[in-house]
């Protein structure tokens, strides 16, 4: 309560670590100290998934400095509520809307999968098959194994674009990924 609001907006909460105790991958583990500087903030920041572009990442000697503002923390924080609205706004039919509340979030957090996932659903919806498109592409391109990304991409290519072999090798990739998704199993039966 001492600082000033500004100052408060500048607190950080850092984590100092050397690089050999940073676990990348159980299965997979990588010598991050092996890397070099770049590829090593890159391989630690895929650990923060969605939040990486709100963590800072230096590397000095072998330790890693990762830091995240308050700022930044805020920031992410008020983009995943504005997730969820947008969320809802959508389930509601409110599509205008929601898409816009999903692209202001995914500025801040533009590596969320599930937000730009239903984004592209929304996109589908309201008839933009090409902007949605390009968003289901950059969600398997941030995660391969996004069993909806590929049934959406699925649906797309069957009701927007009436091109059923493609729309099939969605499915089949969908199915692959998750052979018990109810959605998914009723979509490919379709």
């Amino acid at each position: 309560w001492f600082l000033s609001r500004r100052a408060r907006k500048q607190i950080m909460s850092t984590i100092v670590v050397p690089l050999a105790d940073i676990i990348t991958d159980p299965d997979h583990p990588i010598d991050l100290a092996s890397l070099s500087a770049e590829e090593a903030v890159l391989r630690i920041k895929d650990i923060y998934g969605f939040l990486a572009s709100a963590v800072d990442v230096t590397i000095d000697q072998g330790i890693a400095t990762i830091t995240l503002t308050e700022e930044k923390g805020q920031r992410a924080s008020q983009a995943l509520r504005d997730i969820e609205r947008a969320s809802d706004l959508a389930r509601r039919g409110r599509l205008a809307p929601a898409i816009d509340v999903f692209r202001r979030a995914l500025t801040v957090l533009p590596e969320h999968t599930t937000a730009r996932r239903e984004l592209a659903m929304a996109l589908m919806e309201s008839g933009d098959a090409a902007a949605a498109k390009k968003h289901l592409i950059r969600v398997l391109q941030l995660d391969p194994n996004d069993a909806w990304a590929y049934l959406v991409l699925g649906n797309l290519y069957l009701k927007a674009e009436g091109d059923l072999g493609s729309a099939d090798r969605y499915y089949q990739s969908a199915l692959d990924l998750a052979p018990d998704d109810p959605y998914i199993v009723n979509s490919y039966a379709s």
